[in-house]
């Protein structure tokens, strides 16, 4: 993770209009989606471990983090319920050579997604492309798509060549590698327990 925030320091001095903030790394995923404490809506924290090959969920935003920068975490999510019911997925993943990073917006209704928001930011060829893209019957229909400079954020007439890194989209909530951490009563459990800032961890298939 540090050789993404080295990478963004480095295109940072390039322009004074730099579209990150200095230190944003994987981890601000939890910064910019603050929990509020309240039973009506609620927010959880999630990071995959790859060296204990599990994906935890936090209540804590502070303990999601250090997690995340103790396992020098290249995924992190963060799922969002409002009156109980899931509303959005939000997931950032980053490469090791900290050369790209992808963060996909999952908006859902009545246990659907409904919609998706990808953007993609590519630090060696000053790329940012943002895709939207509807789901019906679960197929996926892009509907809108912008390329800009990363630095300067402005549209970009002429892009170079670039390619896109290979995140698969998810079209159904069960795809999702984390989706046994989803679950309501599970979560309420938790907080009855008094395990709220402990993690809640469970296995993934490595081929995820």
């Amino acid at each position: 993770m540090w050789r993404l925030l080295v990478a963004l320091a480095t295109l940072a001095a390039r322009t004074v209009c730099y579209v990150f903030p200095p230190a944003t790394v994987l981890v601000t995923t939890f910064a910019q989606t603050a929990a509020r404490d309240s039973s009506e809506h609620v927010r959880i924290y999630l990071v995959r471990d790859d060296t204990e090959h599990e994906w935890c969920t936090f209540r804590s935003k502070d303990a999601a983090s250090s997690a995340a920068s103790r396992a020098n975490a290249m995924v992190v999510a963060t799922a969002e319920y409002n009156h109980a019911h899931l509303i959005s997925i939000d997931i950032s993943e980053n490469d090791e050579t900290a050369d790209w990073l992808v963060e996909d917006h999952y908006a859902i209704a009545d246990g659907r997604i409904v919609s998706i928001t990808r953007i993609v930011k590519l630090i060696p060829e000053d790329v940012l492309e943002e895709d939207t893209y509807s789901l019906r019957s679960g197929r996926l229909k892009r509907t809108k798509q912008a390329i800009k400079s990363l630095g300067e954020n402005r549209p970009i007439t002429n892009p170079p060549e670039y390619s896109v890194p290979s995140v698969q989209l998810v079209t159904h909530i069960r795809h999702f590698p984390f989706v046994e951490l989803l679950n309501w009563a599970n979560l309420k459990a938790s907080d009855a327990s008094d395990s709220a800032t402990r993690p809640y961890c469970r296995s993934y298939d490595r081929k995820h």
